[in-house]
């Protein structure tokens, strides 16, 4: 290489190689051993002289060694070994030992996966001589396979780096010598202090091979190393064959013992190799053990998410929280569960004991609920207001209810009765007679025309208690007796707002009912061994009844089959309700669970601080309030209860160009072609749209430049993980730690998806709809 300055202009020039590179050459399929060991050993000098020089070259690998013919007086040499000369080229991430600056960027990325030595992913700067040993040995194993040693895509191989042995070349390739097999694993060893200690060890070696000497990686058999010595001294061999004929009958005698000292010699060195590895993972142990349990409860916390176990998750996540020793260990994978454990909602307290009961009026204005504490206590639904608390039972309310008008609501109690309220005056107008037991429910159909009430305590039959039921007409508040068995008690009792179709369970049978020329008739009957009855669809189309402990079942009313059969995971379903479209219906238990209503698909899920037991869809069907154990009545938007947020673009809109986050608090940003796009992360509103051509991502933000096809992973700022699309983001966004490629969380997206960028604090990330152009919003929770 030479530099000056010619013509007041700095230059610089280097020779030129007239030849490939081992890249090339490996493109044709495998290499011969001995063209493989020379090249090799030649690289290996040229490494020997630059770590005299104290400088490690860091990303030794096929496309960085040239090949050219070699030239004596015009020709070449003619021998196969030397039919190439090498030349080690691309120092670009070289780095000095015995300085602490370096020649590569602190930001620039330390060489190539598969080419990197161990100890390069566990600390870039202890990289020294042995890491180039190893990485020369990848490339000679890839000369003699024709393969890699580790395959994958990237966060694979660092795990197969980290924790594998590379599989014998011998296995595949077994015309390989068993010699130079041994010289190219010693090159990968785990550990450095078992590699060769410099560069010129290693060409060393190889040139005993290539002189058919025996080599230091591995000591030769008896009878390979008499062989060798036979074919270089014919004449010292014979007279050794006759000493050793003559000392045949001594060695004979002592075989056997030979056998056992060779054994237990073979024994105590697998117990020092074992010892040697123990102690290297002793080294490490505390730290990898505190990741260790860090991953295996970030899939215990995320498995409980999945069932809705939400103190079970909140316990796990609180090991980490703030304060704690291993808090530093938390990436967005604890954030985003942390978010899902605490969903934003809006809460009502005030109510002294278990909320039994809640309902929307019917504009959506007001909400009604009903406790244990005997009281109603009605609410403003859009701020949550409490507009009056009113207390006329004696005992517990289980049910309440608007009719259809929104002027009266009722409600049902363990005190046996049902009272009547204006909603203007907030009183009590009418108060029906006692009931044979304490109410379940009662509810307006028929356009408020009836009303319907259940009463339990009756007399058990085959352990389950009997209900009374009983149809009002609101009219004249009389009960109605054109309902055919007032005289015979059921197990439970199913309806709908329409009042054209019931439902009664008792003996192991479903009955069903039709509302027929003023009065009532069996439609037909179907068994069913679930004893708590079922709820029915708005329609009367269908009706889903919960088991113990955790299905869910579906029925078509008409005919009574059988269309769908789930398991909700839980400790059993306490209530169902249908959103007013029934397209959609809500489990109640230990977590609040929307469901299609024909699929049986989960679509969202809230984690509750209490069982629930009743709950109620607004009028729009676009929250759902909740009644709680904990005596809390909660309000829940629906679109947070998905574990990411489409951000979705305005109707027109040119190809998605740049995804950014983080350049202004609570902000996302995309450049779809010259349309600049920002939202609000809060509600998932655009809150700003620009036509400008030119527009940049401001600075600050964290972004991700969409180019041709998806990368298939991406680092996180700090590089402690990587986010790898999983079978091309059709099975979802599978969330590594990049050091050991463990896999902790995989993020799920309904249509899949494609670019991934995290936020620049890594408490979030975004990805893209590969269908819409939406951008999905991944959040988490400080």
């Amino acid at each position: 290489m030479k530099s000056g300055l010619m013509a007041a202009c700095r230059f610089s020039s280097r020779g030129y190689v007239p030849g490939p590179s081992v890249a090339d050459l490996l493109a044709e399929g495998r290499v011969a051993p001995d063209l493989a060991a020379s090249v090799v050993a030649q690289v290996a000098d040229a490494l020997a002289y630059a770590h005299q020089a104290t400088i490690v070259h860091r990303d030794v690998k096929p496309s960085n060694i040239l090949l050219r013919r070699p030239v004596a007086n015009g020709t070449g040499t003619g021998s196969p070994t030397d039919a190439w000369q090498a030349k080690l080229t691309d120092f670009g991430l070289a780095r000095r030992t015995d300085d602490e600056s370096t020649l590569t960027g602190a930001h620039d990325r330390l060489g190539t996966p598969a080419y990197m030595a161990p100890e390069q992913f566990l600390a870039a700067r202890s990289a020294d001589a042995r890491s180039d040993v190893y990485s020369l040995g990848v490339v000679l194993y890839e000369m003699l396979a024709g393969r890699l040693p580790f395959q994958g895509d990237a966060a694979e191989i660092v795990r197969q780096v980290l924790h594998d042995e590379p599989p014998p070349i011998r296995r595949s390739s077994a015309g390989i010598p068993p010699d130079l097999e041994a010289v190219c694993l010693k090159c990968l060893e785990k550990s450095p202090e078992r590699r060769y200690a410099t560069a010129g060890e290693l060409a060393d070696d190889l040139r005993r091979w290539l002189r058919r000497e025996p080599t230091l990686a591995r000591p030769t058999g008896t009878l390979v190393r008499a062989a060798k010595a036979v074919r270089r001294r014919p004449a010292l061999a014979a007279a050794a064959m006759v000493a050793v004929i003559a000392a045949a009958a001594v060695v004979s005698v002592n075989l056997l013992r030979q056998r056992q000292v060779s054994q237990m010699e073979a024994r105590f060195s697998r117990l020092e190799t074992a010892a040697d590895q123990q102690q290297t993972l002793a080294v490490r142990a505390g730290d990898t053990n505190r990741r260790l349990l860090y991953i295996a409860s970030i899939r215990a916390a995320h498995q409980a998410w999945r069932e809705g176990d939400v103190a079970r998750l909140t316990e796990t996540l609180r090991r980490y929280a703030d304060g704690t020793p291993d808090a530093d260990l938390r990436h967005f994978e604890w954030y985003h569960l942390n978010y899902l454990a605490r969903v934003p909602h809006r809460a009502l307290p005030g109510h002294a004991g278990e909320v039994y009961a809640v309902t929307y009026s019917p504009d959506g204005r007001l909400l009604a609920s009903g406790a244990k504490d005997g009281a109603v206590r009605l609410w403003d639904a859009e701020t949550g207001e409490l507009l009056a608390t009113r207390k006329e039972h004696a005992s517990c309310i289980n049910s309440i209810d608007f009719s259809p008008d929104g002027e009266v609501f009722v409600t049902g109690s363990c005190d046996r009765f049902i009272k009547l309220w204006s909603v203007r005056d907030r009183q009590v107008i009418r108060t029906l007679p006692a009931q044979a037991a304490e109410v379940d429910c009662c509810t307006f159909v028929d356009g408020g025309k009836l009303l319907i009430s259940l009463s339990r305590g009756l007399p058990q039959a085959e352990g389950f208690p009997l209900r009374e039921a009983r149809i009002w007409d609101v009219a004249t508040w009389s009960v109605r007796t054109d309902w055919p068995p007032p005289q015979q008690p059921v197990v439970w009792m199913s309806w709908a707002r329409p009042g054209r179709t019931l439902v009664t369970y008792g003996h192991g049978l479903a009955t069903v009912w039709k509302r027929r020329d003023g009065g009532w008739a069996v439609a037909h009957e179907f068994a069913l061994d679930e004893p708590f009855g079922g709820f029915c669809s708005p329609d009367e189309q269908m009706l889903l009844v919960p088991g113990w402990p955790s299905r869910l079942r579906t029925f078509r009313l008409p005919d009574g089959a059988e269309v769908n059969h789930q398991d909700a995971r839980g400790t059993g379903v306490k209530y169902v309700a249908f959103s007013p479209d029934g397209t959609r219906y809500a489990t109640c238990a230990e977590s609040l669970r929307v469901w299609h209503a024909t699929s049986g698909a989960e679509q969202y899920r809230f984690c509750t601080p209490s069982d629930i037991w009743h709950a109620a869809w607004s009028p729009t069907g676009e929250s759902i309030a909740t009644a709680g154990a904990d005596g809390v009545v909660r309000i829940w938007e629906l679109r947070r209860g998905k574990p990411y947020l489409a951000l979705s673009p305005p109707a027109v809109h040119g190809p998605l160009r740049t995804i950014a986050h983080g350049h202004k608090a609570g902000r996302a940003m995309a450049i779809y072609g010259q349309l600049s796009v920002t939202w609000d992360l809060s509600t998932g509103q655009v809150v700003a749209q620009h036509n400008r051509p030119g527009e940049q991502v401001p600075p600050g933000a964290s972004s991700l430049f969409i180019e041709g096809p998806p990368v298939n992973a991406t680092y996180s700022p700090d590089r402690r993980r990587l986010a790898q699309l999983v079978d091309g983001g059709a099975k979802g966004i599978a969330i590594v730690e990049a050091a050991t490629g463990q896999e902790l969380l995989r993020l799920e997206a309904r249509a899949g998806a494609q670019h991934v960028v995290f936020a620049a604090d890594n408490t979030s990330l975004l990805s893209t709809d590969p269908h819409n152009g939406d951008i999905l919003y991944w959040p988490g929770l400080q």
